[in-house]
């Protein structure tokens, strides 16, 4: 006797998957504190205030929180802006650091390369002045 041959089962394509839909949108915030944080000039905790202050509603926050998130936000952003400013005030070549500097093709003599090398301290910059270990003077580029 011969097993009996059984249809294939059709295969049934599984069904799309749903796309999530995006989070809702923070109400804005009121009027008043629109004009106050504009007014005191805070335009990354501005920026930052709908999205902080829903979340903080929805999961009941303490203020203290509050404020410390949204002035964190601020100060992030002003450094952020500082370290743009600063580098665009400072006019330097971009890319350009001792580490891909070409020794044989400078005209300064190597002794001389070194000393730059050993003297400047990179992390400090503003404008276009450097801070001299040797001194710890403000030096003009």
């Amino acid at each position: 006797m011969t097993a009996p041959v059984m249809d294939p089962v059709e295969a049934v394509p599984a069904p799309a998957p749903t796309p999530v839909p995006p989070p809702p949108a923070a109400p804005p915030i009121p009027p008043e504190l629109e004009a106050v944080l504009k007014r005191m000039r805070f335009p990354y905790l501005r920026k930052a205030a709908p999205e902080v202050l829903a979340t903080a509603r929805s999961q009941r926050w303490d203020p203290p929180e509050v404020v410390r998130i949204l002035l964190d936000e601020e100060i992030k952003g002003r450094d952020d802006a500082t370290r743009r400013n600063h580098r665009r005030l400072a006019q330097l070549p971009s890319g350009k650091t001792f580490d891909s500097w070409k020794e044989a093709d400078s005209s300064i003599p190597a002794p001389t390369q070194h000393a730059l090398k050993e003297c400047f301290v990179p992390a400090r910059l503003f404008g276009s002045r450097f801070r001299c270990r040797a001194c710890w003077g403000w030096i003009r580029g």
